[in-house]
């Protein structure tokens, strides 16, 4: 299933029909280690979208991953639906995001949303992934990865 793949730790979503450009702009992508994939400018096509805007502040827990409203994990976060109301698959945003201790900010790239009748068992939100992160964030998001080295790429759970 879709957690089990995020959970295990894939790495993309790919659905059929394949397309072959969706194909290659991912492997490409996927070749580019997270440093240099997350600080440079964003793709043209990107930068020039438009984009919704997501802030939001979480009072600290213990851990990133122990949170239910926020996870943290290898190339993005887990986002309650509580605190990113309304959006959608493939949608962008500037985010600046005060969790666990962290404080990121960036530009990411909504992959999948979930909503209760979907799962009933777990709390709605999205996945979004890191498409670029500003200097500290980089930084913070580079450490946290290297301590806490999350299996999921971004947490379903």
């Amino acid at each position: 299933t879709l957690a089990e793949a995020l959970d295990r730790g894939a790495e993309d979503l790919l659905f059929k029909p394949f397309e072959r450009d969706a194909l290659q702009s991912t492997f490409k992508r996927l070749r580019i280690e997270p440093r240099d994939r997350w600080r440079g400018d964003l793709a043209p096509a990107i930068a020039a979208s438009p984009r919704k805007t997501l802030q939001a502040m979480i009072p600290a827990s213990s851990r990133a991953e122990d949170d239910a409203r926020f996870r943290l994990g290898r190339s993005g976060f887990f986002l309650s639906g509580g605190l990113a109301p309304g959006l959608r698959t493939e949608d962008l945003v500037d985010f600046s995001i005060t969790a666990a201790g962290l404080e990121l900010r960036g530009t990411g790239r909504v992959r999948w949303t979930r909503d209760t009748l979907e799962s009933p068992d777990l709390p709605p939100g999205s996945g979004i992934e890191f498409l670029r992160l500003d200097g500290g964030t980089l930084d913070a998001v580079l450490r946290f990865l290297e301590v806490q080295r999350p299996r999921a790429s971004i947490p379903w759970r």
